[in-house]
């Protein structure tokens, strides 16, 4: 009687390793980039079993019941089967009674020769006790068994087959389906066919029942020239061989894992291999005769040594007693059977992957990632799986929503994160909101500074796409009570793009924002930003002072750091030395030594700063001052020989000067380290090709008349910035627009410092006091510079109330 449950030693002390914890399914999942190591150790920690960790992977949906499966064939070297559409032989099932298939989660899906074929869709269940229950319930009726592990849709078919029921079986799915990479064949069982013939028929020989019966995958196994060859092979050799499908990329992977053994022992192996055809049918035509008449062969001796002892079988001899390997091919083999294997893929493997025959399953865990070296890792050989830049997963850019909702009911939630992306580049914008609602998910895009509803999900997909963010970001999986910041970097076609993460706890589960950041856009300059007139001329002449604070103020969002940035870019030369302490770094220059600072471990902009000035620069910019002890050393830093570049949260450039005192820099350091402060705010640009003239309110007009009337008669620049004839625009909408309006532009006012406003600070006056000595001085205000924008047509008089409606 064949022996019961399959190699009992290897089976149940593989499972005894995996419940006593010394082998993980995360190790896998490391391996595939599914989990980083960090988190698969604290998982490991806070989780003794497979099966805890099982059960935080699925809750969270961090990878599916079919991956976490696969994990397992991977580590106990059993090979997986997909058996969802294939019709089970009734008396298969009768071997097993359908309450003890729902009890352990198996399914007994062929039978022969005294052999039940079973599948388990719950691996970790099946521990020890429970695999002696199955073994003892088999013996009864004197079968064996051979294992194989399958997915959870898989079982949920094939359950339903004890009651008569089909879940629309394909005619064409007369096998069960088996996956040959995640298992590493032998060199004895690869040698069974010949090379040409594996080439000639796709079909290799995976594993072996015993002495003289053997398992075949096949990626076209209902060819009726294949299905003679195997018949005359098992009457040539005496032998039973058991045909499954698999897919074109299984089969790849076997024939060069075949390759490769072969190389190892090329000169035995040159020797042992004959020339090999096969026969075909002779009642095919005469034409067919004549394209195969150089393809025959007898099918005598494959399997001569069919009563060999050894547990991967008899090595291949063709007419021949000369074995295809020498005898330590069987020792390599055998010390290998601890490794784990994922195996190697081609570039062009990965892409027709998406192109299988919807009869033949692609194994899920493989398309999660590339795979791209072999490297050395706790002293064995293993071929690391790691995540692939999911901008390869879009082959062209999504250029609207109804493509983005196409990708997301595919399901397939890298390529739905990498689409989410992809779009917020088309429409430009600066985030993205992932909002779990009561019933769905919302996705929200920010464009130009407004908000704007893209689509709505299930709710079930928030938890595995929170968890896709999260890996891309290098957050912690298993930690969903706190705020979370992080990010990465995504390379679509035409585009390199930064991708800031924060994730926020909600009632309904963690909101996940992403900052989008195009690199390839490049840095603006003062013009493109819109500066002009006296404004810009006040900040060319501080820019070209080799010490003093340059200020740019304004609520979050209204451009301060790109406008710094744009006089870094300008200022930016061999013989200047530019550092930077930013959070985050949103931008890169060339030439520019830029710090992220990071205030967990410390380094905050204070400290930074410190150690900044001994880097003997010219020019320091502190990406903002949040407080006393950073605005002090600034000031300082100014007063040193620095140009000092930063950002300070105030309405107007006149509250600057009262915050700072109030921050407790004394007075008379602010009068005279600060040369200058921008206050600005960001507002629509009108779409140029859809740009409109309109009429507006005469009540409207006499309002601004009165605004431009207030421009100071000392200001000639922005005087000479009023036409004649007062137009204003709006954009009508169009193909390249959103609503009239494409891009932005700032609206700016600038302060410098003059002894009028040195004697105002040092005497602690208030913003508005200050505020008229600058405008004495010739500035203009926000409001007055957006008028002045919008009679050039750039932007409509509706942007600029908004934007300036609290000063």
């Amino acid at each position: 009687m064949p022996q019961s449950v399959l190699q009992n030693a290897t089976f149940l002390s593989g499972l005894d390793v995996l419940n006593n914890g010394t082998q993980s399914i995360l190790d896998i999942f490391v391996i595939q980039g599914l989990v980083t190591s960090k988190d698969a150790d604290s998982l490991k920690r806070r989780y003794k079993s497979n099966r805890q960790v099982e059960e935080v992977l699925l809750k969270n949906q961090i990878v599916s019941r079919d991956t976490i499966n696969k994990a397992y064939s991977i580590l106990l070297k059993i090979p997986y089967v997909s058996i969802e559409n294939f019709k089970i032989a009734k008396d298969a099932l009768s071997l097993i009674p359908e309450s003890f298939a729902k009890t352990y989660g198996v399914i007994p899906f062929g039978y022969g020769n005294g052999i039940v074929q079973i599948a388990l869709c719950r691996p970790s269940d099946l521990n020890s006790n429970y695999a002696k229950n199955l073994d003892k319930l088999l013996k009864q009726k004197h079968l064996g068994i051979e294992i194989f592990i399958t997915g959870q849709k898989d079982y949920e078919s094939a359950i339903r087959q004890y009651r008569g029921q089909k879940d629309n079986l394909l005619e064409t799915a007369s096998f069960p389906t088996v996956f040959l990479r995640n298992q590493d064949i032998s060199a004895n069982l690869l040698g069974k066919f010949p090379i040409d013939f594996i080439k000639k028929f796709r079909a290799i020989i995976f594993f072996k029942k015993n002495d003289v019966e053997y398992a075949v995958a096949a990626e076209t196994p209902d060819d009726p020239i294949f299905r003679k060859a195997i018949s005359e092979i098992e009457i040539e050799n005496k032998v039973k061989i058991q045909i499954f499908a698999t897919s074109k990329l299984d089969i790849d992977y076997g024939i060069n894992s075949y390759i490769k053994k072969l190389e190892k022992h090329t000169e035995p192996v040159k020797k042992a291999m004959p020339e090999v055809k096969v026969r075909v049918n002779e009642e095919e035509s005469e034409k067919k005769k004549k394209e195969e008449k150089d393809d025959i062969i007898t099918f005598s001796n494959l399997f001569s040594s069919f009563a060999s002892k050894k547990d991967n079988g008899p090595i291949l001899t063709i007419d021949s007693k000369e074995s295809l390997a020498p005898e330590s091919v069987d020792q390599e083999v055998s010390d290998e059977k601890s490794k784990v294997v994922v195996p190697e893929m081609s570039d062009k493997e990965k892409k027709d992957e998406s192109d299988q025959s919807k009869k033949i399953k692609d194994d899920k865990a493989t398309e999660e990632g590339s795979i791209v070296k072999i490297e050395k890792k706790d002293s064995k050989d293993v071929e690391i799986l790691v995540d692939e830049d999911i901008g390869s997963l879009i082959n062209e850019d999504i250029n609207d929503i109804e493509d983005l909702k196409k990708i997301a009911q595919e399901n397939y939630i890298p390529k739905t994160v990498a689409a989410i992306i992809n779009l917020a580049l088309k429409f430009r914008a600066s985030d993205i909101h992932i909002e779990p609602e009561q019933k769905k998910l919302r996705v929200r895009y920010r464009v130009d500074g407004i908000l704007k509803d893209i689509m709505n999900l299930p709710l079930s997909v928030h938890p595995p796409i929170a968890s896709r963010v999260k890996i891309l970001g290098k957050l912690k999986l298993d930690e969903t009570r706190i705020p979370q910041d992080g990010r990465f970097d995504v390379m679509f076609k035409n585009h390199e793009v930064d991708v800031r993460v924060s994730a926020l706890p909600t009632v309904h589960g963690e909101k996940i924002v992403m900052r989008i950041l195009d690199k390839t856009q490049g840095i603006l300059s003062l013009e493109d930003l819109g500066m002009k007139g006296r404004a810009f001329d006040l900040t060319i002449e501080a820019m070209g002072k080799p010490y003093g604070v340059i200020l740019s103020t304004g609520p979050t969002g209204s451009g301060k750091s790109t406008t710094l940035y744009a006089i870094i870019n300008r200022i930016s030369s061999p013989s200047v030395n530019i550092v930077t302490l930013e959070d985050p770094v949103e931008y890169e220059i060339a030439g520019v030594n830029q710090c992220q600072v990071k205030p967990s471990i410390g380094f905050t902009f204070a400290e930074g700063l410190r150690s900044v000035l001994r880097q003997d620069p010219n020019v320091i910019m502190v990406g903002e001052i949040r407080d006393g002890e950073t605005a002090g050393m600034a000031t300082h830093a100014a007063l040193t020989g620095h140009l000092v570049l930063t950002t300070l949260h105030t309405n107007d450039a006149s509250g600057a000067l009262p915050r700072l005192i109030n921050m407790g820099v004394e007075p008379f350091l602010i009068t005279s380290s600060i040369n200058l402060v921008i206050a600005q705010r960001l507002v629509r640009r009108i779409c140029p090709k859809c740009s409109t003239e309109m009429k507006i309110p005469e009540v409207l007009l006499a309002r601004i008349k009165a605004e431009l009337d207030k421009i100071p008669k000392t200001n000639k620049q922005d005087l000479a910035r009023i036409p004649q004839v007062l137009k204003f625009y709006h954009g009508v909408g169009c193909s390249e627009c959103e609503n009239g309006f494409k891009g932005r532009v700032g609206i700016f006012e600038v302060l410098r410092m003059t002894d009028g406003i040195e004697a105002l600070a040092v005497g602690k006056k208030t913003s508005n006091e200050i505020r008229e000595a600058a405008i004495a001085d010739g500035m203009i205000t926000i409001m007055q510079d957006g008028i002045l924008k919008t009679l050039e047509g750039l932007t409509t008089i509706d942007e600029i109330f908004n934007a300036t409606s609290s000063n």
